[in-house]
């Protein structure tokens, strides 16, 4: 489920516009498998991507991500292009990872995937205020680890403003240790090559623990990131 045509020139584009779009398919296709009689259909999203290398493709991963998460009845879900060989063809180009003979670097996309794949929840957790009922600004989504001694909560800040975040866990988890990462180059249009293929990338940022149970931070503009909660 991909959006090639025409993605470029506006920030809404790449964080609502076409999200919504494609979200709005899968939402529609979910609530008719629910009403019908076969409750047990499961969907497949295939080629999920948008036509860029930049930030853009990498804050459209993560907020349908972020969807694909909260549908129960999204079993699999995959993105287009996986590899590219440079030089190949000069025709549309959203692969995750560029490379020649010596050398590779990832789009926005990998990154933003790569940064969440690290996070394997299996347990979805409610969540409560600003951040709960897909707000109009941050995309958010809460998981527990398998064995319950992690709690990982995912961001998108898909704005041009660093957006403050207080997080209040309940629910007597006691946390040992919080560790912010962000995928967050600066500028929406940033992307990796074979020159500098660390411009977008993930790196480590700083949380606080302010009482005994809440964190602050800051997602900067343009960003994904995940807060992980260890026991």
């Amino acid at each position: 489920m991909g959006s090639r045509d025409g993605v470029g020139n506006s920030v809404g584009r790449a964080g609502g516009r076409w999200r919504r779009c494609a979200s709005a398919i899968v939402l529609e296709t979910a609530a008719s498998i629910k009403a019908s009689r076969n409750r047990s259909i499961k969907i497949f999203v295939s080629e999920r991507n948008l036509d860029k290398l930049d930030m853009r493709t990498g804050l459209y991963a993560g907020q349908m991500l972020i969807m694909f998460e909260r549908t129960p009845a999204i079993a699999m879900a995959s993105p287009a292009l996986f590899l590219r060989r440079l030089g190949v063809t000069k025709d549309w180009n959203d692969a995750l990872i560029n490379f020649n003979q010596c050398h590779w670097f990832g789009g926005g996309n990998y990154w933003v995937i790569r940064l969440f794949r690290e996070c394997p929840g299996t347990q979805r957790l409610a969540m409560a205020g600003h951040l709960a009922g897909a707000p109009k600004i941050l995309a958010a989504d809460a998981l527990r680890s398998r064995g319950g001694r992690h709690v990982y909560v995912k961001f998108v800040n898909p704005t041009a403003r660093a957006q403050a975040v207080t997080l209040h866990m309940r629910g007597g988890f006691p946390v040992r240790r919080a560790t912010l990462r962000l995928v967050a180059p600066g500028r929406l249009l940033d992307k990796g090559s074979l020159a500098d293929p660390h411009i977008i990338g993930i790196r480590t940022g700083t949380v606080r623990r302010a009482k005994k149970s809440r964190y602050k931070f800051t997602l900067p503009p343009w960003s994904a990131a995940t807060l992980t909660l260890d026991k």
